[in-house]
């Protein structure tokens, strides 16, 4: 299945928070679900109509995934090693460093034809970024890029608070992530492109993620003339490549059940309105990018849903008089092995 490729050129470094107090704690990555809302923001200003129904949006988006040199990087899936895998307690454990990986290996996992230790090997494959990043010697060789060098830093900003009342100064970090020339982050997409860049150039004006008002997230999004070939999600398994939030149907339908493997994600922040002042919404679980997903039970593709995360007072008057949509639609693509596991 042909899939968009969307490319964010960075314009200086990014604010992606993780969950947590601490500031400086950073991801090279943005989800899914927080490109949505940005994207969702820039719809309602605009009027379009498709933001009152937000669970049928005119396109379907992943989350955000390096790019380096052009070879597309994707999140290792969620799959059971092949009968031929014996690994050792080493290995495993340099396994799971591994965050990302590139499209063909990708691909060949999915099809079951070779195991993420074939890759390991170098003639086949080429670790990067400290081990969290594997590609493949053909694709990497044609880059011609240094492997000892980082693809992307994370920074520490220093900062001193200090109190009006009482003159006392306080010293934080907030972290941020720039990546190398020649690296970036990707969307893949499907459905209406015309409308989806329209948001996106705008999103890129105002920034992606945190520390916005500092000039941090700009980008400028660039629409590949090449699209990515991924298998279509017609198979009984299938892994998702956005944040999921199945849906009661899909819930009962056994999305969840074996074979599944999935992560959760712990989901919280703040929302953004302009009714009301900025309010923690509430917090949520979220399937994470990579998790495997049962569709035997469904007769029609996996879809998701969104809900309202709006904040809840004993006071009704202290919270917000409309709906704070989080996106939870599915970007998935097939997978055929292992199913009977």
């Amino acid at each position: 299945m042909e899939f968009n490729l969307i490319r964010l050129k960075p314009q200086g470094a990014f604010h992606f928070g993780r969950h947590g107090i601490e500031m400086e704690a950073v991801s090279e990555t943005c989800p899914s679900d927080t490109l949505y809302a940005a994207l969702f923001w820039q719809a309602l200003q605009q009027g379009q109509r498709w933001a009152s129904e937000p669970s049928n949006p005119p396109f379907t988006i992943s989350s955000c995934f390096p790019y380096v040199d052009g070879i597309q990087l994707l999140p290792v899936p969620m799959l059971p090693p092949l009968p031929s895998d014996k690994q050792n307690p080493g290995e495993r454990k340099q396994f799971k460093k591994v965050r990302f990986i590139s499209s063909e290996i990708f691909i060949n996992l999915l099809a079951g034809t070779h195991s993420l230790r074939d890759y390991f090997q170098p003639a086949n494959g080429v670790a990067l970024q400290n081990g969290s990043v594997l590609v493949s010697q053909a694709e990497f060789s044609a880059k011609q890029r240094d492997a000892n060098k980082a693809l992307w830093k994370i920074e520490s900003i220093p900062h001193v608070a200090v109190d009006r009342w009482s003159n006392a100064s306080a010293y934080y970090e907030t972290g941020q992530v720039r990546f190398a020339e020649g690296c970036g982050l990707a969307i893949l997409a499907l459905g209406d492109m015309q409308q989806l860049m329209q948001l996106l150039v705008q999103v890129g004006i105002d920034g992606l993620g945190g520390r916005r008002s500092k000039g941090v997230g700009q980008f400028v999004p660039i629409l590949q003339t090449e699209t990515l070939d991924l298998p279509a999600a017609t198979t009984d398994s299938v892994i998702v490549l956005s944040r999921y939030l199945p849906s009661t149907a899909e819930l009962a339908a056994g999305v969840l059940d074996l074979p599944a493997a999935y992560s959760l994600e712990d989901v919280t922040g703040w929302m953004y309105s302009p009714a009301a002042k900025a309010q923690r919404r509430k917090a949520i679980w979220m399937i994470g990018v990579g998790s495997r997903l049962n569709r035997a039970g469904l007769a029609h593709s996996i879809v998701g849903s969104s809900v309202d995360v709006a904040p809840t007072y004993d006071n009704p008057s202290a919270g917000v008089n409309h709906r704070v949509w989080r996106h939870g639609l599915a970007l998935t693509v097939g997978c055929s092995v292992g199913d009977s596991q």
